[in-house]
């Protein structure tokens, strides 16, 4: 391995895995082939693991529990608290067809 570099993993701490398709950010993208790929490409890149924060549908939590039992390493390992919270108005929920992804909730204080 003369020439060659040897790092850990790098284990993205937030992101948002399978709504984006170049740059158009949609549920509608939230498919199981565009999340492998998109995991795909990040374990190509030295990613191991991802958080995705929020934006995920129902979807991931089945692929999180194949990963888990199948051990596949062709891919990113997903760690997800499935939907998110955001302030009223907040990202994701004010980009084109995110409204409704994340919880939005209103902050008050006594």
């Amino acid at each position: 391995m003369a020439g060659k570099f040897v790092i850990p993993g790098i284990i993205n701490l937030h992101g948002h895995v399978g709504n984006s398709v170049d740059l158009a950010q949609d549920p509608k993208n939230f498919t199981r082939q565009n999340v492998e790929s998109q995991l795909k490409r990040y374990a190509s890149c030295g990613v191991t693991s991802v958080v995705s924060m929020g934006s995920e549908q129902p979807l991931i939590m089945d692929m999180r529990a194949e990963q888990r039992r199948t051990n596949r390493p062709a891919m990113t390992r997903i760690f997800t608290a499935l939907r998110g919270f955001t302030g009223v108005g907040g990202y994701p929920t004010t980009a084109p067809g995110m409204k409704g992804v994340p919880y939005e909730c209103r902050m008050w204080m006594r």
